[in-house]
């Protein structure tokens, strides 16, 4: 390719629709901006106004790209994402591919389910990691120790099971919950058991400070896309210990199968808090990671 890239010729408008507005939607923006685009955001699609753009992406593959892609096109391109929780839950062929431009993916194991269901042919796939802004976690020397973060709204799908059976394995050791209450069952089964060593402390906003705290991020869930909070967590320089979760391998470091495994990861005297660093600057540095959405946003010849 020219090394004359997209941002030299072709300043584009951008609309970007997501019903919540997550931190990835923060660094799209600034990426983008930084750029010299012009990048809207609204948390849903409104028709009247999408055709003042050159092209609208979604955050999500829900019911308004439903409607998009059964519609005349309202702008020249269309591209979303197709998340873990789409790719399980939804109905993936409601929706028209044949009118979606580019399809991004967090997770090969999803990009290669739904081409291989015959969704999307794989030339309309990018694969798009999500990416963090660097300037905004801090790096600080992390250690060994007994102070366990479990990131994650409190749910059926985050493996409440496999973290309660560690921290039984590890009574001295402390877990922290952070996030919201999202299922009442998962809530009630942790008073059942009332383990001591674990805590549910609620939502906290301020994630960086709470890293700072801490020695390890634990993640549990048997499905995942590509968690933002491992990528966040290793930036400042937490140990993760991650579940080998569907399409994981490429994503980090190294991962746990068994509850022994997990537990070896928390108690072995191996810590290497700058490497962990090193491997988020290496390959989620938001400044490389959304380069590779310049062609996939090029207007197509004769638009």
């Amino acid at each position: 390719m020219s090394p004359i890239t997209l941002w030299s010729f072709k300043r584009m408008k951008i609309l970007l629709i997501s019903p919540w507005r997550n931190v990835w939607v923060d660094y799209f923006k600034k990426f983008f901006e930084t750029k010299g685009h012009t990048l809207d955001y609204y948390p849903q699609l409104v028709v009247r106004n999408a055709h003042h753009y050159d092209v609208l992406i979604s955050g999500w593959a829900d019911a308004g790209v439903k409607w998009l892609s059964r519609h005349p096109k309202l702008c020249s391109k269309y591209i979303c994402w197709v998340r873990s929780y789409e790719y399980w839950h939804n109905n993936m062929s409601k929706i028209n591919w044949e009118n979606i431009d580019n399809v991004l993916f967090t997770n090969k194991a999803i990009r290669d389910g739904m081409v291989q269901h015959k969704h999307i042919g794989l030339d309309k796939t990018t694969m798009v990691h999500n990416a963090i802004d660097l300037d905004r976690v801090g790096y600080k020397e992390k250690k060994a120790g007994k102070k366990v973060l479990f990131l994650a709204d409190l749910n059926f799908k985050k493996g409440i099971p496999l973290l309660m059976q560690i921290a039984m394995k590890l009574p001295d050791y402390k877990f922290y919950i952070y996030g919201n209450v999202d299922s009442k069952r998962d809530y009630e089964y942790l008073r059942y058991y009332n383990l001591p060593n674990l805590f549910v402390c609620g939502y906290e906003k301020d994630i960086c400070g709470l890293f700072d705290k801490m020695n390890y991020i634990l993640l549990t869930s048997p499905v995942e896309g590509n968690p933002n909070c491992i990528i966040e967590g290793m930036a400042s320089g937490l140990k993760p210990v991650v579940h080998r979760f569907v399409g994981s391998e490429d994503q980090y470091p190294f991962y746990w199968d068994t509850i022994d495994e997990a537990v070896t990861l928390l108690t072995e005297d191996k810590y290497e808090s700058l490497e962990y660093r090193k491997w988020v600057e290496d390959k989620y540095d938001m400044w490389e990671v959304y380069k590779s959405l310049e062609e996939v946003l090029m207007p197509k010849e004769g638009k």
